[in-house]
């Protein structure tokens, strides 16, 4: 306190620090920033997520799109298959006769020239036929009297009463059925038993 002249007391004002005022407001900044980092902390999540569902869209369209070209690879690959057979086949049918009369031809030739050269020569020739058949996949039907008719490899000539064979059995085999493969592209022909004949 400072008298004056006048001896009245003079009252010094004296600045009042306000303490409190500067906690409230590092409180408030410090709440801005974890709201900021809270925002940042959702925004970073919800761009993840994002990316994560992007990165899924992207998986599932390349998964499909894989499948689909091992489909149309497999497609290709069965209709090369296919046409490969079919182009066989048209050939083959073709030439079968050709060895159907070859055949033919061996089992006439009479006793005195069957020992000649050139009998053994066409007779070499028809086995190396046979056996080029063969490497292309073509083998022959083998029936035997007595067989079961079957229709998938057999087609029937004639059905005919037979005291030897029964109903529905091979009497004997007309001409040489061949297979590709597992594909019958010709049945052999055969006679079929219809049983014992009616008394």
């Amino acid at each position: 306190m400072v008298k004056d002249s006048n001896e009245t007391p003079i009252v010094q004002e004296t600045e009042v620090m306000d303490t409190e005022a500067p906690a409230a407001v590092g409180e408030e900044e410090s709440a801005l920033a974890a709201e900021e980092s809270t925002t940042e902390e959702l925004d970073g999540r919800s761009e993840l997520e994002k990316a994560k569902a992007q990165a899924a869209e992207y998986l599932d369209g390349w998964q499909r799109a894989r499948a689909e070209f091992a489909n149309f690879r497999r497609r290709q690959e069965q209709q090369k298959k296919q046409l490969d057979a079919s182009a066989k086949t048209r050939v083959l049918t073709h030439l079968m006769p050709v060895v159907d009369d070859l055949e033919r031809a061996f089992e006439s030739v009479p006793k005195e020239i069957a020992d000649h050269a050139w009998v053994s020569g066409l007779s070499m020739v028809g086995q190396k036929w046979m056996a080029a058949m063969e490497k292309v996949g073509v083998r022959a039907l083998t029936v035997e009297p007595g067989d079961a008719f079957d229709p998938t490899v057999h087609e029937a000539l004639t059905h005919e009463p037979n005291d030897e064979f029964e109903e529905g059995t091979v009497i004997q085999a007309i001409q040489r059925g061949y297979m590709l493969d597992d594909i019958v592209i010709r049945p052999a022909l055969v006679r079929v038993s219809s049983g014992k004949p009616a008394e």
